[in-house]
Order: structure tokens, then sequence, then C-alpha cells
């Protein structure tokens, strides 16, 4: 689900988005396609680095497409918010980076080329930054009224890794616990509220303890990875039914995101 920032108001017309953070294939509206969805690289500062996109057309009629940047961001419940220009956020890639051909066709049938080409300016602080790409098709005439009429636009994410980080940092800031009844079993639910203090993109994973008052450990609750950029703070969402009797227990949040420590923060709730 996609929404915009109230500063930089946009109105968005997709005829598909396909979730392009986690793949590193193809993403696609209709028939139209753009590979690959998602770009990671590193670049030091001051050497020119350049990256190739393929994006297929229709098989039955020629289109014409035009490419630009946006910036994004992740809100507190992890959807893409989206700037309506890149440059605007503090790490964004936008202001290093041209896309060409800004406006081009794709022959039926066929594929076009276009290139991400950028340097990273001299000075710049190691760490990453990121921004997005999307790649606009509309038939050449919208007038058309017998046939298929392919339109709407697809998009990716780049990541560009500027060497010198300081290393992944970050921490629990809040864990909230709850239960209450589920199918057959109690069901506890909470949200971990976590904060990137880093330069670095970290996507931590682990596991949510649910111990009793004498700390030994009755269950565990998976938290799979999520992304979360720098200096940002990401709230994760968990839920099981679990066979609880009524009484207090501790929920112990134990997350791993690439830093020297696991992260960790405990909370006590009742079961009644």
């Amino acid at each position: 689900m996609f929404k915009t920032n109230s500063r930089y108001v946009i109105v968005l017309m997709l005829t598909m988005m396909v979730g392009f953070f986690p793949f590193q294939g193809r993403v696609s509206a209709n028939s139209v396609a753009v590979s690959p969805s998602t770009v990671e690289l590193t670049a030091t500062p001051g050497t020119p680095f350049q990256v190739q996109l393929e994006v297929y057309g229709a098989p039955d009629q020629n289109l014409r497409a035009k490419a630009y940047l946006y910036d994004y961001e992740f809100d507190l419940q992890g959807q893409v918010v989206l700037y309506k220009s890149g440059g605007v956020l503090p790490r964004s890639a936008a202001p290093w980076v041209t896309v060409n051909p800004g406006d081009f066709l794709i022959p039926a049938g066929e594929k076009s080329i276009i290139t991400i080409n950028g340097v990273v300016p001299e000075g710049t602080p190691g760490g990453d930054y990121w921004s997005m790409f999307f790649v606009e098709i509309f038939p050449f005439s919208r007038l058309q009224t017998t046939g298929m009429v392919v339109s709407g636009r697809v998009g990716g994410s780049f990541t560009i890794t500027v060497p010198g980080s300081n290393g992944p940092k970050g921490k629990i800031t809040a864990l909230d616990v709850k239960c209450s009844p589920g199918l057959q079993k109690k069901k506890i639910s909470g949200k971990i509220n976590f904060l990137n203090e880093g330069d670095v993109i970290v996507r931590p994973s682990g596991r949510v303890e649910i111990r009793s008052m004498d700390n030994q450990v009755l269950e565990e609750i998976l938290i799979p990875p999520v992304k979360i950029h720098p200096k940002f703070t990401r709230e994760i969402a968990f839920e099981e039914e679990i066979n609880l009797a009524d009484g207090s227990y501790v929920a112990l949040a134990i997350l791993d995101y690439g830093g020297e420590k696991l992260a960790g923060y405990p909370s006590v709730f009742r079961v009644e």
C-alpha cells in the first residue's frame, strides 16, 4: 500500500505495482516489465557508476515510456511513503543519479535498455543512500478504442552503499504486549518499536520469548526480517495463539540486526 507525504502531494495512477523491495527479478505492469527491480551497489566517492535496466514491452504494439526518480521512505507501520521528486530526503541518492534515456520507445515484442548513471560526490559520509526509479508506460494515442491499451507504471528501488560506514547500530525502544481470546488458545499480540541509529539499512529479525515470572522460557514467537532505513523507527507487529494459564508473564523481544550485540527488551503482561 502506498501513500503520499502531505508536504509533497502526488497523484498515483498505478495499473499495477508489485513489491519492488524484496525481489531481484522483474516487476511488471500488465505485459510491461522492468528487470532488475532492485539495484544494490557500492560506489566510492568520485568514481562513476552505471547500472543497466531492461524494459520489456507489449508483444503486439509499440509503446512510449518515460523514466524518472522519486524518493521514498517507510512510515512507522512499514508502508511506503512516496515523495513527488528525488532529492528530498537527507539520504536520497537521486541528486547523484541520472536515468537515460528519460523518454524512449519500446518496440513491439522487444526490449529497451535504460541506464542509471551517477557519481557519489567527494566527501560524502559513509553509509547507505537510496531512491526509486519509475518507468511510466502510455500508448501513442489515448484515443485508441480497439485492441489492448497498455498504460500505468512500474518501478523499483536502488541503494548505494558508500564505504566508511560506522556499521549497524540500533535498539528496541518499546515493546507492547497484550492478551485476548483466540480461537482455541490465548492470543498474544504486540508491537516492537526498533530504532535504526546507524547509517546503513538494517533488517532485524528474531523472536519474542514468553517466559514465566521465574524466567522459564515457555513459548517463542518468531519475528521475520523487516527493512529499516537509517534514523527511522519501525513498528514490528506479532501475533500468536499460545496455551497459557491465567497469571503474569514476561515477554522478551530479542532481535538480531547485524550489530555487535543482539537487541533485547522485556515487558510484563497478564493473562486473564
